[in-house]
């Protein structure tokens, strides 16, 4: 990853300490920056940026990127390949800098960020082939833009991850691990966080338990794979589908058994290998699943079998799981394929097998 100048450094800490000092007014500064000074439609529309992110940060970022080298080297003209290095400039800045961890960021690089996307906010305008121009909007407030969306991206990654970030310490899981009501707090309040946090939280937990029966499983496609097909697969035959959903009709559960269908063979369902975990189910609905010979879990299931581990080392793996798991899906592709030779093995942000394939 590239290393940051000291100018920039310096710019970027002062930005965002600058930032951190200023109490919003929330009555007087509809939709502005904290301290007043970014105009409004700006604000807006960086907000807007961050609002609409589903995956890896990527638009806001390279928006950073492309107003902290207007203030560090006064450039406002970019060609298609100084667009892509100042964003992976920035993704290690902000990974580095700012949210000292690298999971919801910095998403594999597109030309169309930089043709469609930041055209799109008025971020810059496209003035040639592949080139663009930062805007004259963005750069007479290019200082409290940066500081502005500096500031709001800690707050969309811990939006999206939740607890998952403090499970990258062996400190905390230590110390979550050795209070059993605590962890299964924990877990519980994770898994009903998103569809990604049950998913992955009902894996780690079932894995824990049945690797106790020397039972091999594994995830099979990503959380964010349309929800169908096999979640979880096991070395035994059986078959786990994760949804985060409430069955309380027939018609809920008739739709579902139908998908079931289209997944799964004939033959597993005979054989009562096909199990469905979700959310809440009713007693009704629990019933006619059993009756379709596919076995139900719910979340309280999942929560019971996690009370179920009196292991301190155990409920550690658990939490290990989860966010390993997590940062396998989530972390960043920037730091995966990191460019940066000099003083790679120093940096803790990119995974050993990254660091020996560029080094390599």
């Amino acid at each position: 990853m590239a290393t940051l100048s000291p100018r920039t450094e310096a710019s970027g800490a002062a930005i965002v300490k600058a930032f951190s000092e200023n109490e919003p007014d929330r009555k007087r500064m509809k939709h502005s920056s904290d301290d007043g000074s970014l105009p409004t439609a700006v604000c807006s529309e960086i907000d807007r940026m961050i609002a609409r992110s589903t995956g890896k940060l990527i638009a806001p970022v390279l928006t950073a990127g492309v107003l902290r080298r207007y203030i560090d080297c006064g450039t406002d003209e970019f060609s298609e390949a100084e667009m892509r290095e100042v964003y992976e400039k920035e993704v290690c800045s902000v990974v580095r800098d700012v949210l000292r961890h690298n999971l919801h960021i910095g998403g594999d690089y597109e030309d169309a960020y930089s043709s469609r996307t930041l055209p799109k906010y008025g971020v810059v305008i496209p003035v040639g082939h592949r080139r663009y121009k930062l805007s004259a909007e963005y750069a007479a407030c290019s200082s409290q833009a940066l500081g502005h969306i500096l500031q709001r991206i800690p707050a969309f990654a811990t939006g999206k991850l939740g607890g998952v970030i403090a499970l990258g310490s062996r400190e905390a899981r230590v110390a979550i691990a050795g209070d059993p009501c605590r962890f299964v707090d924990i877990l519980d309040t994770e898994a009903g966080r998103s569809a990604a946090h049950f998913e992955i939280v009902s894996f780690a937990v079932l894995r824990m338990h049945l690797e106790k029966f020397a039972c091999k499983v594994y995830r099979t496609l990503r959380t964010s794979a349309h929800d169908s097909g096999v979640d979880i697969a096991t070395d035994y035959g059986a078959v786990y589908q994760i949804k985060k959903m409430r069955l309380r009709t027939r018609e809920d559960v008739e739709a579902i058994y139908s998908e079931i269908l289209t997944n799964f063979d004939e033959g597993r369902l005979r054989d009562q290998k096909v199990v469905l975990i979700i959310d809440e189910l009713s007693s009704g609905c629990r019933q006619f699943l059993v009756d379709m010979r596919v076995q139900p879990l719910v979340r309280e299931d999942i929560l019971a079998l996690a009370r179920l581990l009196t292991d301190d080392e155990d409920r550690q793996k658990v939490l290990r799981v989860v966010h390993d798991e997590f940062e396998r899906e989530y972390r960043s592709d920037v730091c995966m394929s990191c460019r940066t030779r000099p003083r790679i093995e120093a940096c803790q942000f990119i995974p050993l097998a990254a660091a020996k394939s560029v080094v390599g």
